[in-house]
């Protein structure tokens, strides 16, 4: 669902008129169904590893979102910044234990979507060392 919903974002951006209203109709559908499996999904006791996976990314989704209800600038979005980055480290780490000897992709529950692994925070600090050691990160 969330490659046909990219894919239809990008197609409305290069139509016009009453052809890019129906595309943006469909973005939209798709998105209001994506948000109902969410919900969905937040009732269920993940019975795989997959299904945890899925319902990390929920928690990282929702964490963000709880983030923009505090104020730019206020004496809280420091905090908030603060306790935004602690969540993401630890359900980075909780996916990639997840997904070692995972039989399945995490791409299929939307990997790429919800939590890049470009973004692993500790990836991004992994490689940052061992450029600083004089090797390459891939």
């Amino acid at each position: 669902m969330l490659v046909a919903s990219e894919r239809i974002q990008v197609r409305a951006f290069q139509l016009a008129g009453e052809a890019r209203s129906k595309a943006t109709d469909q973005f939209d559908l798709l998105g209001e169904r994506q948000k109902g499996l969410e919900v969905q999904a937040s009732h269920l006791k993940a019975k795989s590893r997959l299904g945890a996976i899925y319902q990390i990314h929920l928690i990282l989704s929702a964490a963000d979102l709880l983030r923009t209800c505090v104020a730019e600038g206020s004496g809280d979005a420091l905090t908030a910044d603060e306790d935004l980055s602690t969540i993401k480290r630890m359900c980075h780490s909780v996916r990639a234990y997840l997904e070692q000897d995972c039989e399945e992709s995490a791409h299929a529950v939307g990997s790429d979507y919800y939590m890049p692994h470009a973004c692993d925070p500790h990836q991004l600090i992994e490689d940052a060392l061992y450029r600083e050691e004089g090797g390459h990160a891939d």
